[in-house]
């Protein structure tokens, strides 16, 4: 026996009755069949044996069928030659997937002539080893393609900057202002008592920078309103407690604006001077 470069050649004698692989393949077959010892007898098993083994082996000849078609109708791809070019793999890998698909068919056309249930198994495994190698050079192609497409491609547009933050003044203080322009100092108390949260610190449903700006206006809106009812009341030292107050809330205004000028038409001139005098 020797070993050529397309696989063993039959040369030695036999022994009576046994066969090469079944006496389905040519006097030249793959070593690998050798190695596998996919050898069988002609005749063996019963007639349903038989019928199953040539069932499963017609299917595999059939997938090998399709698979070759595919593999050969990629060639009519536009992108096929870019995707090949230069790549001798390709071209290595369909030559060797059509030499096994060669085999293949040799064992199916043989278990035909000389039916056995080995005979149409060595026929399906051959047959499936050639589908599998015909499926993988499609795929590899395919790939090819693919990243030729992807490259063709322009890139996707940048995502949309985010929208700016909203910086505006939450709705119930825009009203607080509207209710301290008319005079209404208690109803302004009353409206930033019910704003504000965690002792003064937050403002109710705003968050972020808005909020600590939202907070600093409210209090600062409060303390003009405290001074407003203290000074209305006569500077008493039983409304102390308006003035004492009116201090923690500009104190409060004074670290979450501290750029704020005091607008002249909005506060009067003496709760601008307690707010410049307040430290």
């Amino acid at each position: 026996m020797s070993v050529g470069e397309q696989g063993v050649t039959n040369r030695a004698p036999h022994r009576a009755g046994t066969p090469v692989l079944g006496g389905l393949l040519p006097a030249v077959v793959p070593l690998g069949m050798l190695i596998l010892g996919l050898v069988g007898a002609p005749g063996d098993g019963s007639a349903q044996d038989l019928t199953a083994a040539r069932q499963q082996a017609k299917a595999a000849l059939e997938a090998a069928q399709a698979a070759d078609d595919a593999a050969g109708s990629v060639a009519g791809h536009p992108d096929f030659a870019a995707a090949t070019d230069g790549d001798t793999s390709l071209a290595q890998r369909l030559t060797e997937a059509r030499r096994y698909l060669g085999w293949a068919r040799s064992a199916w056309e043989r278990a035909e002539r000389e039916p056995s249930p080995s005979a149409y198994r060595d026929a399906r495994v051959l047959l499936t080893r050639a589908e599998r190698e015909l499926s993988g050079y499609r795929a590899a192609v395919d790939d090819a393609i693919a990243a030729i497409e992807r490259a063709r491609r322009p890139p996707p547009p940048p995502p949309p900057p985010p929208p700016p933050p909203d910086t505006s003044p939450p709705r119930a203080l825009r009203e607080i202002v509207e209710v301290f322009l008319d005079g209404d100092y208690a109803a302004v108390i009353e409206r930033v008592d019910g704003v504000l949260e965690a002792s003064g610190t937050r403002f109710s449903g705003v968050r972020g920078s808005r909020a600590r700006k939202s907070v600093g206006h409210a209090r600062l809106l409060r303390a003009a309103s405290l001074y407003a009812l203290y000074l209305a009341g006569g500077e008493r030292s039983a409304d102390a407690a308006l003035r004492g107050a009116a201090v923690d809330d500009v104190l409060a205004a004074k670290e979450r604006l501290p750029d704020l000028v005091l607008a002249p038409e909005i506060f009067s001139p003496r709760f601008r001077d307690f707010y410049s005098a307040t430290r």
